[in-house]
């Protein structure tokens, strides 16, 4: 998970990076740090940072293609969205 996956993850779900701090139990400031491109983290709280965004629907690429990220909806968020698939 590069820090620009990890902004994108953040906007995608609407979470502040004090969100994501409490979530991950990770410090505000690394994440701060990390995001901004100053400060390399230790896999292990990268481990927990992308744990916690997988949990949540995240999708990380990293393929010929390029870099990027995606979100999978849970069937009830899918419902939500759209009341007429209700049916599954």
């Amino acid at each position: 998970m590069t820090e620009e996956q990890c902004r994108l993850a953040r906007a995608m779900l609407g979470w502040s990076a004090a969100e994501l701090s409490r979530r991950a139990n990770v410090g505000l400031r690394t994440i701060r740090e990390f995001e901004a491109g100053g400060r390399p983290i230790l896999d292990t709280t990268r481990n927990r940072l992308r744990a916690v965004f997988t949990v949540s629907g995240i999708e990380f690429l990293n393929d010929a293609d390029g870099i990027g990220i995606r979100r999978r909806l849970s069937v009830t968020e899918y419902c939500q969205r759209h009341p007429a698939e209700q049916r599954l």
